[in-house]
């Protein structure tokens, strides 16, 4: 039996398991989290921190032959952690410096410089003074991120330096440590979410792009919509951007996942991965618009023959994923959650919070307690069914004491 590994557990992966399994592997699945969802659905599981690399090897060599394990990938941050396993195991992946330049802003960003690749400018900040000068050199309105983050986290567009200033203060309070943030030009246009996959004779092949539309405030991701409404030429660019973007950072092998604005000069890439992009996009929005980005990357990553068809992207459908933005405070009471999912044209309702739950104040995508999926032949459609779902579920919210 050929066995596939996914590091990262968590509810939202247990589709995952579930997809790995219908192709006919059986799934090995770590996770720091002795209660992680997917363990429950995964042939084997292993309690180990998806940053314990030295663990994650140790597990990998050790079972690699009994279990059969044949690939390994993720869906969340950890892809230093996969290419460490990949290069130790001697399966398929990339290399250990290509997936530490994806996911270190600062050498991302050095190396795209020198490769032409579109991208915002920005620097580096060590110090307070030093962010509070590169936002000047950009004229006073700049986006700051950490160097290192997920989800949003830390992240925030500035208009002044006292934002600015009150943005780090915010990441120290965390942290009590000033942490090294990108400062960047601030982009206007529109968002999008591009999937790829790299064979083994190291042709790319597009799989699916996802737009995106935040919160004014804050990084925080309201909706998603696939397919995308650029237009056949715009959505040829951004795959050739992607693909320029990875492999200027040595990745010629697997998934890969850019995040894009598409501003009036062109398009501009922000960061890239070698993974699918995460859940809501690549394990729900995309395949309940009819094509399964996860099927052909499972093949490819354990070495199987793939069907021309497999890679073939088709969507006959659209999707909608709308946040669930309930006030900020405690969460007392949930309801109409069984009700939404019955109704028609709504395929799945994600939610994170319950009973007891603290919904903070939306400053980055971890704070939405839950959100709505609908699909259709229009959007028109997908909006009526997220209209009448919206209207039966119900958040109850007291303070915070």
């Amino acid at each position: 039996m050929t066995a596939v590994m996914m590091i990262g557990g968590g509810i939202q992966e247990v589709r995952a398991v579930q997809v790995a399994k219908s192709l006919g592997f059986e799934v090995i699945v770590t996770d720091r989290n002795p209660h992680a969802p997917a363990f429950r659905w995964a042939d084997f599981s292993a309690i180990i921190d998806g940053r314990d690399i030295e663990g994650l090897v140790a597990f990998t060599l050790l079972k690699k032959q009994r279990l059969g394990i044949a690939g390994v990938f993720t869906l969340t941050e950890l892809v230093t952690s996969v290419a460490a396993i990949a290069l130790a195991a001697d399966l398929p992946g990339v290399s250990l410096s290509s997936a530490v330049a994806c996911q270190n802003k600062v050498l991302c960003k050095e190396i795209w410089q020198q490769a032409g690749v579109p991208t915002p400018r920005g620097k580096v900040a060590y110090t307070i003074q030093e962010a509070v000068d590169i936002l000047e050199q950009l004229g006073g309105k700049a986006f700051v991120k950490l160097v290192a983050g997920f989800g949003g986290q830390g992240a925030g567009q500035v208009n002044s330096s006292g934002e600015l200033k009150g943005l780090i203060r915010q990441q120290k309070s965390i942290r009590s440590e000033f942490v090294p943030v990108i400062v960047e030009e601030l982009l206007t246009g529109t968002h999008h979410d591009v999937n790829g996959l790299i064979d083994a004779e190291g042709t790319f092949h597009p799989l699916g792009i996802v737009d995106r539309y935040f919160l004014n405030e804050w990084p925080v991701e309201r909706e998603i919509r696939t397919p995308s409404v650029l237009s056949g030429e715009e959505q040829k660019e951004l795959y050739e951007l992607l693909e320029m973007g990875v492999r200027a950072l040595g990745i010629h092998f697997g998934p890969v996942k850019g995040d894009a604005v598409f501003t009036t000069s062109g398009f501009k890439l922000l960061e890239v991965a070698p993974r699918l992009h995460g859940p809501k996009n690549s394990l729900y929005a995309l395949p309940m618009s009819g094509f399964e980005p996860l099927v052909p990357t499972l093949l490819i990553i354990t070495g199987q023959n793939v069907q021309v068809e497999k890679l073939r992207l088709h969507q006959d459908r659209y999707c909608i994923c709308r946040a669930l933005l309930p006030p900020p405070g405690r969460v007392l009471r949930i309801t109409g959650i069984e009700e939404a999912r019955r109704l028609p044209g709504i395929e799945h309702v994600m939610l994170f919070a319950k009973e007891g739950s603290v919904v903070p104040g939306y400053r980055d995508s971890t704070h939405v307690p839950g959100y709505v999926f609908a699909t259709g032949q229009s959007l028109d459609t997908c909006e009526e069914a997220l209209g009448r779902a919206m209207s039966v579920i119900h958040f109850e919210i007291g303070t915070i004491q």
